[in-house]
């Protein structure tokens, strides 16, 4: 291939990528958004099977990102059915899973294809912070390409820097409490 016809390639991959934000922007069904979702996928699978180089599947793969957390938040605003229980009040399915009227979340995820486990990630992109959304995109993007951009890479992100509340304190039971405070007293005393 010469430099020419690749130059050329990949300034219509770019402009493509462009194009497809734009209409992301612009995107505010559901339709709309997982028609831009598909495409951010197509384009990605472009890009690897062309072999445009890490950089450009990362670009790709940052927009399907940024398109998945859109779909996830119109998900998110979807009606869900009521939870079931069942006779010992433990939770037994969903209305519509048992029988009752379809939710409209579970009717979009039929419409489209959408996998119940991929409308909770995506709705679990959409509710990370922007900051940590956008910081995991600068962190893969100033690596020197040899990081790949994946919702793997964001969900690992996302976890290591979760913060868990401290463990309490463990309470001494009450038959050793005056032993407890004896010790630490006359540990004190020594000072």
């Amino acid at each position: 291939m010469t430099t020419a016809l690749v130059a050329d390639n990949t300034e219509r991959f770019v402009q493509s990528v462009t194009a497809a934000e734009r209409a992301l922007a612009e995107a505010e069904t559901l339709s709309e958004v997982v028609n831009v979702r598909d495409q951010a996928a197509a384009i990605q699978r472009l890009a690897a099977t062309a072999r445009y180089g890490l950089r450009f599947q990362n670009m790709a793969a940052a927009f399907k990102l940024r398109a998945e957390r859109k779909a996830g938040q119109v998900l998110a605003g979807l009606e869900r059915a009521a939870p079931v229980k069942d006779g010992h009040g433990a939770f037994a399915g969903r209305a519509d899973a048992a029988g009752g009227a379809t939710s409209a979340y579970t009717a979009a995820l039929d419409q489209f294809g959408i996998a119940g486990r991929t409308g909770r990630r995506w709705q679990a992109i959409a509710a990370m912070d922007d900051d940590l959304f956008t910081q995991y995109l600068a962190l893969v993007d100033e690596a020197d390409e040899s990081l790949e951009i994946t919702s793997a890479g964001l969900f690992k992100l996302a976890k290591a820097l979760e913060t868990k509340p401290p463990k309490p304190l463990p309470v001494p039971d009450p038959e050793h409490v005056h032993e407890f405070v004896c010790r630490v007293c006359g540990s004190l005393a020594a000072l």
